[in-house]
């Protein structure tokens, strides 16, 4: 048994809620795997900062455009990456 976030534990309403929830659930399955995938934004003092911001400002968002067609729904991660501890 097992439980994966991918890109929404930033989304959760309230973070810690939704954590003990996953925990709840899955302490109840001996040997329960969860694995959590996320990003955020590099700290503004690393040497890569300027240019992963490059890549989720500009580059991004064109390959969203051209992938789905929806290049707005790719602007929202990079704002959610910023804002994401």
């Amino acid at each position: 048994d097992a439980a994966f976030v991918s890109f929404g534990v930033r989304n959760f309403a309230d973070r810690e809620v939704g954590l003990r929830e996953l925990h709840r659930v899955l302490k109840a399955k001996p040997h329960a795997t969860l694995a959590i995938l996320e990003v955020s934004a590099f700290p503004s003092d690393s040497r890569l900062a300027p240019l992963a911001r490059f890549f989720t400002e500009s580059v991004v968002p064109v390959l969203g455009r051209i992938v789905s067609g929806h290049p707005d729904e790719y602007i929202y991660l990079q704002e959610s990456m910023a804002a994401f501890p």
